[in-house]
């Protein structure tokens, strides 16, 4: 069956790595926070210059890509909103449950998916990028605004500290590499290459190095509905969006797969920055990671069978 093929050739893998990341951990110790660093600020932006300067990039299929992942955005902060109201969220815990679900683990986690769903697609990983550039947009500023809602912050010095971010430079340059056809010496060429294939075993030794199950507490009404409505509901309005618009083919496969991944670790490092309830919001991630594991087999059996 597909289902079991995809589960063998793309999620075990995941699921091993990532394991594997959480005993190494448990063992000896990582410095976590330098593995984050190292996957942020050198594998990802390499990855990102390396796949954007080999695709032929259409400004017709971007445009389209981030009107998709905008609208899919609105729908899921109406539906936020309303189920916050609903269920008496109060503002910290809103600002939390709203970020769990918008900002998704587009990265350490999107990046590998893709890579192994569309068998390392030049097209299908521009997709994910964009949508990951998309997601790093958010995170600084929507997620931001969500925190600035029960706490003081600086929208634009948090902004101005993603335009410096190495990700921003590597979309800019790769643009400019590929636009220009600018070849690349090859004693520079193979060392970056080389980068970029490592980062699928770095990004997810590094995420598993990263869950913990420490501090579980009760958030249960949050929690459920922050998990079904990230891993559910997210890929059923993804799904009807491209439906709406007769799209098909690997972009629509690989945006339909983008919105189902769990939540972005960043949700809880802003919930802890704001003191936004972030051991709700690092509940969420984990479980939503646990479980879109699982769910994600499912997404990628659709997308094959609906847009591929």
């Amino acid at each position: 069956m597909i289902i079991i093929e995809i589960l063998k050739n793309i999620i075990v893998p995941l699921l091993l790595l990532i394991s594997a990341g959480y005993i190494l951990n448990r063992i000896f110790s990582f410095h976590v926070i330098t593995l984050s660093k190292l996957t942020l600020y050198f594998y990802i932006p390499i990855l990102v210059f390396t796949k954007i300067y080999d695709t032929n990039l259409n400004f017709k299929l971007l445009v389209l890509i981030v009107f998709i992942v905008c609208v899919q955005v609105i729908c899921l902060y109406g539906l936020n909103y309303f189920v916050s109201r609903i269920l008496q969220f109060n503002k910290k815990i809103r600002a939390s449950f709203v970020n769990s679900v918008i900002l998704t683990n587009a990265g350490n986690f999107g990046l590998p998916v893709n890579s192994l769903a569309f068998n390392h697609d030049p097209l299908a990983m521009s997709v994910q990028i964009i949508v990951m550039a998309i997601q790093n947009f958010m995170t600084f500023s929507l997620g931001i605004m969500n925190a600035k809602s029960s706490a003081d912050a600086s929208i634009l010095q948090d902004l101005i500290g993603y335009i410096k971010s190495p990700i921003f430079f590597a979309v800019f340059l790769g643009i400019i590499g590929n636009i220009t056809n600018v070849e690349i010496p090859l004693f520079l060429k193979e060392p970056i290459w080389s980068i970029a294939d490592g980062f699928f075993v770095i990004a997810l030794i590094t995420f598993g190095a990263q869950i913990t199950f420490k501090d579980l507490k009760g958030y249960f009404a949050p929690l459920l509905a922050s998990v079904f409505i990230r891993l559910v509901v997210s890929p059923a309005i993804a799904f009807g969006i491209l439906l709406l618009l007769n799209i098909n083919g690997v972009v629509a496969a690989a945006l339909f797969i983008a919105s189902a991944l769990p939540t972005s670790r960043n949700s809880a490092l802003i919930a802890l920055d704001y003191d936004n309830h972030p051991d709700f919001a690092a509940q969420a991630v984990l479980f939503s990671t646990l479980f879109g594991s699982l769910s994600i087999t499912f997404i990628i059996y659709l997308a094959t069978i609906y847009f591929l």
